[in-house]
């Protein structure tokens, strides 16, 4: 067997192992183990661990409702707490200010190199 094979068996001997598997994987899982000896001693170690997990018993009805409604409201509750946390505009126009006086404090304005020189100095 090839060791991608060996790998996707084993990724699915648990399910395997507890019957939850579709009935093509299940063939393509069985068929693995029929012919290669180490999945089949690692399905045969898990057999009694299946046995012992016992069936899965029902969701309460009304469970996952209830669990969706609470993350609902929590995640609610957060992002009005992040709303606070917005700036006002009085301090963004103030924020935009600064930022453009300094912007224009580090820009160095125009040079008088090479400038023409007032007509008083100018030489006839």
């Amino acid at each position: 067997m090839n060791l991608f094979s060996c790998w996707r068996t084993r990724v699915l001997l648990d399910l395997f192992v507890d019957d939850r598997l579709d009935e093509a994987q299940a063939g393509r899982v069985a068929e693995h183990i029929a012919a290669c000896a180490g999945c089949r001693a690692e399905a045969d170690a898990l057999s009694p661990v299946a046995s012992l997990k016992g069936p899965t018993p029902p969701v309460p009805a009304g469970l996952v409702a209830a669990i969706l409604k609470a993350h609902e409201e929590s995640r609610a509750e957060t992002m009005a707490g992040l709303e606070s946390w917005r700036p006002s505009p009085a301090f963004a126009a103030a924020a935009a200010a600064a930022a453009l006086l300094l912007v224009s404090q580090a820009v160095p304005g125009p040079t008088t190199r090479g400038a023409a020189k007032p007509a008083a100095e100018a030489k006839p």
